[in-house]
């Protein structure tokens, strides 16, 4: 079997393949609508430890720096369903909101 060649293949973190096709959904692309970077990670829209499950409709894939330094720190807020019906408010005190395909600023 022939190798992928390593621009062509997709960007794995750790090893563990749990939540590949949610990486192949978001197409392997941070989903934020402000960023393109390909080292996803799985992130829970309702967190688990807020009654938040593993379903499908519940994870996105944006990328570390956003999930970490964005989602978590409090600078991004994304509400909503996978992957159609997410809504993205983007900084602290939102400028921008995000629904879809359509850009707000505020």
């Amino acid at each position: 079997m022939q190798e992928l060649r390593d621009d062509l293949a997709p960007p794995h973190l750790g090893t563990s393949d749990k939540w590949e096709h949610i990486y192949a959904r978001d197409l392997y692309r941070c989903s934020s609508p402000v960023c393109f970077r390909k080292d996803c990670t799985a992130h829970h829209i309702r967190f688990r430890s807020h009654g938040g499950g593993d379903e499908d409709w519940n994870l996105t894939a944006p990328c570390g720096h956003d999930h970490i330094d964005g989602i978590h720190i409090g600078r991004i807020r994304v509400t909503g369903k996978a992957p159609d019906q997410l809504t993205w408010h983007i900084g602290t005190k939102p400028v921008l909101v995000v629904r879809g395909r359509e850009k707000e600023l505020v």
